[in-house]
């Protein structure tokens, strides 16, 4: 720039103007500077954002059934508030002879009613503990199962249920002493009993109590037992022995034969994370079992009389 005068003033000015076209220079090479690192930057910015993938944050699954989520205080006061609520409705059937009335109302077959009666009031206790926790039906092993699977599960658990009830009757026979003809003359007064069920009855009293009793026993009582034990083996052991015990209308013999049943088809249950399996093996041998106790009952106790005259001439 060419300064016409050279007073103080005029100096100045010129001054102030190299000085500030020096700063404009500056000031366009840093921002070329920036412009090229920023060009630089960018692509690896880009592939970065494109190569990024979310964080999936850590989630949690719910328990599956025989375990379920909840304290060992409340599992041992629902197996205290179920067991309480059963006991107190047989007593209460007991004395106040509900199945002799239910007889004389319905001479035939009216004392069997009873069933339904004490499933229905099972299941009432059994949905009003599990809602009173907050949780829902997969929580006692009745959550989505396949079809198939379900089937062929219950298809090998009906053999092993009679295998099982086999095997249990051997020992009873070996352990007491009394031979087959006293077994069978003991099991045979049972038999009589259950062969006075109504022939149409058969199947809907063998389906209901597939049902209840495999919700009540091998659904929540295994889940609480699960819960308190922190074991597989222990809510088997235990829940069959419960189940064997509330059967003493059998006599020892039954009570023996239903707890080995009940334990194969509390490790079905607990193997296949599932009750439906156990409910459709259950329903299907107490469909056979009654239906043979009714239809072939007569022939049957013919054989043990002929059998019983042999052996004391």
């Amino acid at each position: 720039m060419i300064v016409e005068r050279h007073d103080g003033t005029e100096y100045r000015s010129a001054q102030r103007c190299v000085q500030g076209e020096a700063r404009l220079e500056v000031v366009g090479l840093e921002s070329a500077a920036m412009d090229q690192e920023f060009h630089e930057i960018a692509p690896l910015s880009s592939e970065a954002v494109r190569d990024a993938r979310p964080v999936e944050s850590a989630t949690v699954l719910p328990p599956v059934f025989p375990d379920v989520a909840m304290s060992r205080r409340a599992a041992i006061n629902d197996i205290i508030i179920l067991l309480g609520f059963m006991l107190c409705f047989a007593l209460i059937s007991l004395f106040a002879g509900i199945s002799e009335r239910l007889q004389e109302r319905w001479p035939e077959g009216g004392r069997f009613l009873w069933v339904p009666m004490n499933g229905v009031f099972c299941l009432a206790v059994v949905t009003w503990l599990v809602r009173r926790r907050g949780q829902g039906a997969a929580a006692i092993g009745l959550g989505r199962a396949r079809v198939g699977r379900v089937l062929l599960i219950a298809l090998a658990a009906v053999p092993l249920c009679y295998l099982a009830g086999v095997i249990s009757n051997a020992m009873f026979i070996a352990a007491s002493g009394k031979g087959f003809i006293g077994f069978a003359r003991e099991r045979g007064q049972f038999i009589d009993v259950v062969a006075e069920i109504p022939l149409g009855w058969v199947v809907p009293l063998s389906i209901f109590a597939g049902i209840y009793e495999d919700i009540v026993f091998r659904g929540f009582l295994i889940s609480r037992l699960q819960a308190l034990s922190r074991s597989r083996a222990v809510p088997v052991v235990v829940s069959s022995l419960i189940f064997g015990g509330l059967h003493f209308t059998q006599g020892l013999p039954g009570m023996c034969q239903t707890a080995l049943v009940g334990m194969v088809l509390a490790m079905v249950a607990v193997r296949a994370r599932s009750i439906w399996p156990c409910m459709l093996a259950h329903a299907a041998v107490d469909t056979i079992s009654l239906l043979v106790a009714v239809l072939v009952n007569p022939k049957l106790q013919e054989v043990l009389r002929q059998l019983t005259t042999q052996s004391a001439d």
